[in-house]
């Protein structure tokens, strides 16, 4: 067996395992995380369970946690929105899970379309973006930090190491352990909050206890941190408190408020990067595909158009949707992909929800669609742009390790291919053991899916689209600025602080220390996050 075969073998059975967390994750604890660290960790510990450590190279490993990691938010993209129609239809919703292997088919046919088109949309982003920009992609460069340090051991390891400790088990205190298999049930409840509240005047003040929201704080930078809290600031001792005076709104209901404003201003910021950024490069792209100058080492840009064919005849065969829908969703997507992939490369957050609903109303504005319609679409599109950003991250990682872009796509392939065909069992399985919309299993991401499709304030989303439209013209990043917006705000005082922790540390002499310092943050309570999720549903399984 050839060293990349295997490669792709251990980053396929790893695929299985984080697909199947993922959604435990996302529909337990109203969250996703990026996998790519986590993966890398644990491909290394499979290559040193099976002895094969010392001949893997930094490729093989970054290879396989990139097949790896594609599971987790495939996952995610799916969780974030199929169990919306639940809320918008609750009757229509029963019907389809009554029907096991259809279901099972339509949810693998959504995940793989979106998974592949997000591989194939993103992969001719990486020379206009990671090569040329810079962009930081911070969950990338720690992931290739993380490699790094695991090859060459030594005091490197020990600070990556030390510091991945303190936060696998500073999120541990925090978010408790549940385990009940049989007769044996262990249950510990965290005994350190998510953040602490004070009261300073009439302002909110929240501390936050996030050490992964910390370290990528640091590696995003001071910069785009600060403009993100901005937003927060905006939306909190500002916008907030307005409504509240004017209209006599509850703070409770604060995020039927905040959510169009904010969603608004990343499509007006996004859609004006797109004008000015996005389209030359396309350009680019387009004439390298007709003069067919594309290195050995990358996908063809032409399997796009291949791919963009195919998928409207799945889309309006198997999947019901008319041709125009589909011809225009694709086409929505390519634009909100590329916009994704900025967005993770500047501050590493990528709203799969929310450029689902504006892919959505976007078809909406020339085609009637119905529930089961519109929540296909919004699937595909989430989990399109979530593949792109992983993959992104993992692009970003190899061009650091010098591996070959065009063989951590094919990894990323097989591990769509993969994270579908496990994504429905495991749905069903955690819909069958738990209440849907209960304290238990309370899908936040998915109710405002539900919301943003049935009844949006447009008075306020089309604020929001002037603002992120003037503060982007102002050569900010109004997409960031509407992120802070919506964002709770202890989770934006996090990257803030680690924001500044990076400002502080610039006036000394750059020492890849703190950098690996941070990446072990990361990595500490993504992985025992991850961990977490598979021991609850553990009883699922067996």
């Amino acid at each position: 067996m050839c060293i990349r075969d295997r490669s792709y073998i251990i980053g396929g059975a790893l695929a299985v395992l984080m697909t199947m967390s993922g959604v435990y994750i996302t529909l337990r604890m109203n969250a996703f995380m990026w996998a790519s660290i986590l993966t890398a960790l644990m491909a290394m510990g499979i290559y040193k369970i099976l002895k094969l450590e010392k001949d893997a190279s930094v490729h093989e490993i970054n290879i396989a946690q990139t097949a790896a990691s594609t599971g987790g938010i495939l996952a995610a993209g799916i969780c974030f929105t199929i169990p919306a129609i639940y809320f918008l239809d609750p009757e229509l919703f029963d019907t389809l899970i009554s029907d096991p292997g259809s279901f099972l088919f339509k949810v693998f046919v959504l995940a793989l379309v979106g998974g592949i088109m997000g591989v194939l949309f993103s992969a001719y982003l990486r020379k206009h973006m990671i090569i040329e920009e810079n962009l930081p992609f911070v969950i990338g460069e720690a992931t290739a930090d993380t490699i790094m340090a695991g090859k060459r051991g030594g005091r490197k390891i020990k600070v990556l190491l030390s510091a991945f400790g303190f936060s696998a088990i500073f999120t541990t205190l925090r978010d408790g352990v549940s385990l009940s298999i049989g007769k044996l049930h262990f249950v510990f409840n965290g005994i350190i909050p998510d953040f602490k509240q004070f009261q300073l005047g009439v302002f909110k003040i929240e501390v936050p206890f996030i050490p992964m929201a910390f370290g990528a704080g640091y590696l995003i930078g001071y910069k785009i941190v600060s403009i993100w809290f901005l937003g927060c600031l905006f939306s909190y001792y500002l916008f907030q408190p307005l409504v509240h005076y004017l209209y006599n709104v509850p703070m409770e209901q604060m995020i039927t408020y905040t959510l169009p404003l904010g969603v608004g201003a990343v499509i007006g910021g996004g859609v004006t990067l797109f004008i000015l950024r996005v389209i030359p490069s396309s350009i680019r792209t387009f004439k390298a595909m007709i003069s067919a100058k594309v290195s050995k080492d990358e996908l063809n840009p032409r399997l796009i158009p291949i791919f963009a064919v195919i998928s409207i005849f799945i889309m309006s065969f198997i999947l019901n949707l008319s041709i125009v829908a589909s011809i225009l969703a694709i086409l929505g997507i390519w634009v909100i992909t590329a916009l994704a992939g900025r967005m993770t490369g500047e501050i590493g957050i990528d709203p799969m929800e929310v450029f689902a609903v504006i892919i959505v109303l976007f078809v909406k504005l020339a085609v009637s669609l119905g529930t089961m319609e519109s929540i296909a679409i919004a699937a595909i599109a989430a989990v399109s742009v979530g593949v792109a950003g992983d993959l992104l991250f993992d692009l970003k990682a190899g061009h650091m390790l010098k591996t070959s872009p065009k063989s951590q796509a094919k990894a990323q392939i097989l591990g769509v291919i993969i994270g579908s065909s496990v994504v429905g069992f495991s749905l069903l399985a955690i819909l069958n053991a738990f209440t849907l919309g209960s304290p238990e299993l309370y899908a936040l991401q998915a109710r405002s899916v539900s919301y943003m499709l049935g009844a949006i304030d447009v008075k306020i989303f089309l604020i929001g689209i002037i603002i992120g439209t003037a503060i982007t013209l102002m050569k900010f990043p109004g997409m960031v600025f509407g992120v802070g917006i919506f964002i709770p705000l202890y989770l934006s005082v996090a990257f803030f602080i680690g924001g500044v922790v990076n400002y502080i540390n610039r006036k000394k002499a750059e020492d890849e220390t703190e950098r690996l310092i941070a990446s072990g943050l990361i990595g500490g309570e993504g992985v025992v996050g991850a961990i977490l999720a598979i021991v609850k549903m553990l009883p699922l399984m067996l």
